[in-house]
């Protein structure tokens, strides 16, 4: 009996004819972060106003499966060093902050765009971790927030394996966490993080 219905599925999964027959990407990319601020505290001290971020190098790689229609899904690391600097200096020496996430994609149909440049929008959550180091490592920053990613852009093939992808979104931390109180009783802040990024990068088609 659970012969027979493995044997149905497979059938079905065979015969289906449009979202299953879907595309495989894989995207590595490099590009920059700009516009950014956050509300770290610094030496453990409250940080009231947002400071400005850095623009700041990022480079990461996509791994997007998207159907013959308009849905599909991401996973994506992205990893920006340097991240910090200019919010931080001079007491900061190195920084940097890495996301892990997973999105929606909604895209314009290959039965529209053909081999065309297929437009999309994309939004989802992950993971995003901060990690600062000041001179004499005397108050590290080294935490995980969890952030919400919402942007666009396109994806052009150039042949049948290789193309080009742009992309532009925006990144907020959207748990509003207290930072640790610090010990010459200061009042815990909250911490707040966003920024814009530009990037694009070659697609793989399998």
């Amino acid at each position: 009996m659970r012969a027979g219905r493995v044997g149905l599925l497979l059938a079905v999964l065979a015969a289906w004819p449009g979202d299953l027959r879907a595309e495989i990407l894989v995207a590595p990319f490099v590009g920059g972060s700009f516009a950014g601020q956050t509300t770290l505290p610094i030496f453990g001290l409250p940080t009231l106003e947002p400071r400005a971020l850095s623009k700041s190098l990022m480079f990461g790689v996509a791994g997007l499966w998207l159907s013959s229609g308009i849905v599909g899904v991401e996973g994506e690391l992205a990893y920006a060093p340097g991240f910090f600097e200019l919010a931080l200096q001079p007491a900061f020496v190195s920084s940097n902050a890495t996301t892990v996430s997973g999105s929606v994609v909604v895209t314009v149909p290959l039965s529209v765009t053909r081999e065309s440049l297929r437009p999309y929008v994309v939004g989802g959550l992950g993971l995003l971790h901060v990690g600062i180091n000041d001179v004499i490592a005397l108050v590290p920053v080294d935490r995980n927030l969890l952030a919400l990613n919402l942007g666009g852009g396109a994806i052009g093939m150039l042949t049948d394996r290789t193309g080009i992808r742009f992309d532009l979104r925006h990144t907020r931390s959207v748990r509003d966490d207290r930072a640790p109180s610090n010990g010459f009783g200061g009042a815990p802040s909250r911490v707040r993080l966003s920024y814009w990024r530009a990037t694009v990068g070659v697609t793989f088609r399998y």
